[in-house]
């Protein structure tokens, strides 16, 4: 008999305070919140002794159940429910765990349909779907007037619907885009969907319709990748070997590793690169497979497969190639934490920067050793080489070419997690178009650091609709 009445009591004590008898006592300083527990827990228990306990012993433990459940005023019954879903739905209130948190949410909101805390918790996690940002993003495009520039944005805005598996959505939005070269990109992203989806005809039909050869080709590119993941290494090679283009089937070459090392079937992975042509992607080649020997704790393997990527990129004959694979290859190894691999890398590349003639090329080597810096922690070198990357930029005299690496900086700056200094570049262009795809990187970016306040803050600051709907597109492929 006690053991149940003792954990009726826990039950009372864990789930509220009596009526007037347990309310907290007014404020007092120096009053702690500890000593407000204890307080309410003494009156709690002086209840129990005084109204429950005396019956009980007579009673059955239903009847104690119903009697304890009859004292606490269905209000405060209530309240408690809607605090504790409330604290369910504040602990989830992440990108990974938002749909646990809207439930939780709505199901303290039939209970409390006006419940201030509710309500705003509710806007704040309902922006973790990307339903919300593609919603907003197509109120905004409808409000574009250059038809060009609608054009361009319904077909990001297919691309963002499609990666977020809202195939319907995205043929819709893909009609809308006017121009053949956005209608390229909004077919080539729904065709990539379809392979995700593991819908091998369907996105070959998509992929028939986009005009632009090589686009097309990374669909199959895509599909031989997916291919190979599945275990069907006959219809990947089928795949690669459409194509009499070298290049082309390189790729697909290429995209056949990465799907062999991603089922981690890394012995067929590596028998395959050597089939890789090019220099630059075969050495990504063995340097991704060294990546997934180091995740599987084979140093050997790890040390086997970076040797020789290394000696592929010292075969490359220009000092930009070789600069632009061997910063690669240094992200892979930071990812492995191979410290002492990516330091001597980048020094190497910091080192043969001056030897690069092209003033573009080097700004961009500059700004994709600052990545390698930024993802390494190293904010001290991340800035002093931006800084590099900047002076280098000055002395770009083709205005397309310095337009097209400051957009490539901006995006790196946004990846880094420099938000404001990729904002502070957007601000500084002269096109919309390229403005607008900065302002997508950065919604990207935003999105990836779960920056959701920050992202709401800057959305409600960018005055043009064409920039907003691209700000919010990146929000949502990134959720």
């Amino acid at each position: 008999m006690k053991r149940w009445i003792t954990g009726l009591l826990m039950i009372v004590l864990s789930t509220t305070a009596f009526a007037d008898e347990a309310k907290e006592p007014a404020t007092k300083v120096g009053y702690t919140e500890l000593e407000r527990n204890l307080e309410s827990m003494i009156r709690a228990l002086d209840y129990f002794n005084q109204r429950i306990l005396p019956s009980a012993a007579a009673q059955s433990p239903q009847q104690v159940h119903r009697a304890l459940k009859s004292s606490i005023p269905q209000d405060q019954r209530i309240e408690r429910q809607v605090e504790l879903l409330i604290q369910r739905a504040k602990a989830n209130a992440n990108r990974a765990n938002a749909h646990i948190a809207m439930k939780a949410l709505d199901e303290a909101l039939e209970l409390r349909s006006n419940h201030e805390e509710a309500l705003k918790l509710r806007e704040q996690v309902a922006r973790f779907f990307p339903d919300v940002w593609l919603r907003r993003a197509g109120d905004e495009i409808r409000r574009i007037d250059n038809y060009v520039h609608r054009s361009m944005a319904y077909a990001t805005l297919a691309e963002a619907q499609a990666r977020s598996g809202r195939i319907d959505d995205a043929h819709a939005s893909a009609r809308l885009a006017l121009m053949q070269i956005d209608r390229d990109r909004a077919f080539a992203a729904l065709a990539d969907a379809h392979v995700k989806n593991g819908d091998i005809d369907g996105a070959k039909t998509v992929a028939r319709r986009v005009s632009d050869p090589m686009a097309s080709w990374r669909v199959f590119v895509s599909i031989a990748e997916a291919q190979a993941g599945a275990g069907k290494m006959q219809d990947a090679v089928a795949t690669a070997r459409s194509t009499n283009n070298p290049q082309w089937r390189s790729m697909a070459y290429a995209g056949i590793v990465r799907g062999l090392v991603k089922a981690n079937q890394i012995d067929t992975a590596v028998s395959i690169v050597p089939l890789v042509r090019e220099k630059g992607p075969r050495a990504d080649a063995y340097a991704g497979i060294a990546l997934a020997r180091s995740k599987a704790r084979d140093d050997q393997g790890y040390r086997s497969m970076m040797s020789l990527a290394l000696s592929i990129v010292d075969s490359q004959e220009s000092v930009f190639d070789r600069a632009m694979t061997r910063t690669g290859i240094a992200r892979q190894q930071i990812t492995a934490a191979d410290d002492m691999g990516w330091r001597t890398n980048l020094r190497q590349v910091e080192r043969s920067i001056d030897s690069i003639s092209d003033h573009a090329q080097r700004a961009e080597v500059f700004g994709r050793v600052a990545l390698a810096y930024a993802r390494a922690n190293d904010q001290d070198t991340y800035q002093r080489m931006m800084r590099s990357a900047d002076k280098a930029l000055t002395r770009v005299s083709n205005r397309y070419e310095r337009m097209t690496v400051l957009r490539s900086l901006a995006a790196l700056r946004a990846e880094a997690g420099d938000h404001g200094g990729a904002m502070a570049i957007a601000e500084k262009m002269t096109s919309a178009v390229h403005r607008a795809d900065i302002w997508r990187q950065i919604g990207s970016a935003l999105g990836r650091a779960e920056a959701m306040d920050r992202a709401s803050a800057v959305t409600n600051q960018i005055t043009s609709s064409l920039e907003r709907a691209f700000l919010m597109m990146g929000l949502a492929m990134a959720l």
